[in-house]
């Protein structure tokens, strides 16, 4: 009985030993590529030898997984400013190369126009009642001024500076051409507005009928 647990005590020491010395065999050959372990699990010895470049490899992979969502996260606000920043460059040079078009009409500057040849147009008609043939602009001015003055004080200016110019531009922006035949018994006005963009004018003549007139486009 003594010499069976000296036995088993002995091999079991002898076997300890030698396990002992295979461990540190593999450390000092394997210490610089390999991991080397030992565990006892329920009275056995498990030796376990691992490379250490795999567990690099995992340490690594395991930090790009961690890190992958904040990769994406970044990639995709980066993508989305570019985007944005794409977008207005597009809309700005849009806005710059887009026609802005004519103006609105000045509604109520035409239709002083309009009542200004209508005007002219009463004017003539005393004048020929009264001197027996139509008149030039300036022969208009010389005699139907109160008339005329009348309707600038009323419908464009109480300033009683403002006076009817007697050359082609008779008002600010406002260009007149009164052709009356040598006989006198007849006539032509156009009344022009040289500051509206589509050359809008007003044409008459001794017929009474006023006409609205633009250029053909």
């Amino acid at each position: 009985m003594l010499l069976r647990w000296f036995f088993s005590e002995f091999t079991m020491t002898r076997l300890l030993c030698l396990i002992s010395g295979v461990l540190v065999y593999l450390t000092g050959r394997l210490r610089d590529g390999f991991q080397v372990s030992a565990n006892a699990v329920n009275g056995d010895l498990i030796v376990t030898v691992k490379p250490i470049n795999m567990l690099k490899k995992d340490a690594s992979v395991r930090r790009a997984q961690e890190g992958e969502p904040t990769v994406k996260k970044l990639r995709i606000i980066l993508n989305t400013a570019l985007l944005i920043l794409a977008l207005g460059t597009l809309a700005s040079q849009f806005a710059q190369d887009a026609p802005t078009g004519p103006k609105k009409p000045n509604l109520e500057r035409r239709s002083s126009m309009v009542g200004l040849v209508r005007t002219i147009n009463t004017a003539e008609v005393v004048e020929q009642s009264t001197y027996g043939s139509f008149a030039s602009w300036q022969t208009l001015l010389a005699h139907q001024q109160e008339y005329l003055n009348e309707w600038l004080a009323n419908f464009y200016s109480r300033d009683p500076n403002v006076h009817f110019g007697s050359t082609a531009e008779i008002l600010p922006g406002w260009n007149l051409r009164l052709i009356v035949p040598t006989d006198g018994q007849g006539w032509i006005v156009l009344l022009k507005d040289a500051k509206d963009e589509t050359g809008y004018a007003v044409l008459s003549d001794e017929s009474g009928v006023i006409r609205e007139c633009k250029p053909l486009q």
